[in-house]
């Protein structure tokens, strides 16, 4: 019975110890972004909003940036804790941008023109192979 008390204390220290953890512990959110307001200091990140302080740190690598320097359609990760149902952003990360045929080339037509050939040669491939059989 003593040794079922003294196993008991770890136990209810740990239950304990999570139930203490601040509510406002710091989450992450990575996402495109959808808007951003200057005006009332806010960033849409796909669907969940984040209210940008004063204190909200926004960085592109090494490279300190302003809210002005964050754009729609953007790869961004979002550190945030929770303030009275309000998502308030620590941490603002301007994330690489995937490059797409479009970005590097400057041109849709000629993106859609090189996916057609892709596909069209990965087909002949497969057709060869089933033939192959």
């Amino acid at each position: 019975m003593l040794m079922r008390g003294l196993l008991m204390v770890p136990a209810a220290l740990v239950v304990l110890s999570t139930a203490l953890i601040p509510a406002e512990q710091a989450q992450t959110k990575t996402g495109r972004v959808a808007k951003v307001s200057v005006e009332t200091r806010t960033v849409l990140v796909d669907t969940v909003a984040f209210t940008v302080d004063d204190n909200t740190k926004i960085v592109q690598g090494d490279q300190a940036k302003t809210l002005a320097d964050v754009k729609g359609g953007i790869l961004v990760r979002v550190d945030y804790r929770l303030e009275a149902r309000t998502q308030v952003a620590v941490k603002i990360t301007l994330l690489p941008q995937p490059a797409s045929l479009q970005q590097a080339t400057g041109n849709p037509a000629f993106s859609y023109a090189a996916f057609a050939v892709l596909a069209g040669i990965a087909v002949l491939l497969i057709y060869r192979g089933i033939r192959a059989r």
